[in-house]
């Protein structure tokens, strides 16, 4: 986490020293696991809020005494009192500031020299914070990162999805996970992704949503989630996708230069070896879509709800612009919904006000998953 060198420790200030949204995401994730808090409640806005770590480690501070005054902080012990939680448990608790202020001031030092430290497999974007009424079931949604590599993006839309559905973002952690290093094309990819994420779910249903080269992965997953699920070696399938402004058209005019250079553009405000490591997964990516092979399995096919962007605006990193309406995905599937978003282009299609006026859509469609796989 960077802090301005030169000041007393309490005034450091998270935003005027470079921090960014993939950190502040990371860092919630690691102190919610190392002070067992849910992430929901140790969030990025927290950070944002909060951005002096001294007002940042009282607020965490007041979560976890209202976290023991709540008799929560160890739920296996849930019925034994306060004072005989914390003799059992003596040195955790006392030692909560002092573990905050040793992970702000080496996870700078781990983000220079690691780049996993700050972009995982798996981002917890929103946990459920409360149950649908509708049915018993929880919902798991896993959103495919695009040529970026990073799960960020998706931010807006968790915060739009239902209260009582998990967020997940996939992100393409190649540098942090050997065998994702060795994938050579998408079709790998979304297998290694495929099996992480039934990992993951195990027979929680779950609902895949990808935007731009995220969604040609949203397909290929379901696609293997859906064979095994034919071939009853899983318990999971995945009855239908949900897309933004992706396309199966058009891949021969991807540059992957461009994508390493749109990236380094895009993500100027990051650290160098950051802007550096997902531009060179831009690039790799790039490359596994301009040689992607599309297979028709209407039998396989989930329902597609796809998203698109009035706007055509041409990509840096692709003379594609877009010509069919439905992007290509009408002869993938027979179950083709089109959403057409106005005012809107590529990128802003994800932007709050745009989701806003979906928002009613995208919770019946998650409704709609859980209701067929009842």
């Amino acid at each position: 986490m960077p802090f301005a060198s030169g000041e007393a420790l309490g005034e450091k200030n998270f935003i005027l020293s470079g921090g960014n949204s993939i950190q502040a995401a990371q860092i919630s994730w690691e102190l919610s696991k190392q002070l067992n808090i849910s992430y929901g409640q140790l969030s990025i806005e927290l950070i944002f809020k909060y951005p002096k770590i001294g007002d940042f480690v009282e607020e965490i501070w007041k979560i976890i005494k209202n976290k023991e005054e709540n008799e929560y902080f160890d739920q296996q012990e849930k019925n034994k009192n306060l004072t005989k939680n914390l003799e059992e448990n003596k040195g955790e608790t006392s030692n909560k500031l002092e573990a905050i202020t040793t992970f702000t001031q080496t996870t700078k030092q781990k983000n220079a020299n690691n780049f996993q430290t700050f972009l995982p497999l798996f981002l917890p974007l929103r946990n459920e914070t409360t149950k649908n009424l509708n049915n018993l079931k929880p919902l798991n949604i896993f959103c495919i990162h695009p040529i970026s590599g990073s799960a960020i993006l998706y931010r807006h839309l968790a915060g739009i999805l239902p209260l009582w559905a998990n967020v997940v973002g996939v992100q393409y952690a190649f540098e942090a996970d050997s065998l994702i290093n060795k994938a050579s094309s998408l079709g790998e990819l979304a297998k290694y992704y495929a099996q992480k994420i039934e990992d993951y779910t195990k027979e929680t249903p779950l609902l895949l949503i990808g935007h731009s080269l995220g969604g040609v992965l949203a397909y290929e997953i379901a696609l293997i989630l859906n064979q095994k699920y034919l071939n009853c070696s899983s318990n999971l399938r995945v009855p239908l996708i949900i897309l933004f402004d992706s396309w199966t058209v058009g891949q021969e005019f991807i540059c992957p230069k461009k994508a390493k250079q749109f990236v380094l553009d895009r993500f100027n405000h990051f650290s160098i070896h950051q802007r550096n490591s997902l531009s060179i997964g831009a690039e790799k990516l790039a490359g596994f879509l301009r040689t992607h092979k599309f297979n028709a399995n209407i039998e396989l096919s989930p329902e597609i709800w796809l998203f698109t962007a009035e706007k055509k605006i041409k990509l840096v990193f692709s003379d594609y612009i877009g010509g069919s309406v439905d992007g290509g995905w009408a002869c993938l599937t027979k179950r083709l919904n089109l959403i057409k978003c106005e005012d809107v282009d590529h990128d802003s299609i994800l932007d709050l006000d745009c989701l806003k006026k979906r928002s009613k859509i995208l919770e019946e469609l998650c409704d709609r998953v859980i209701e067929l796989n009842n």
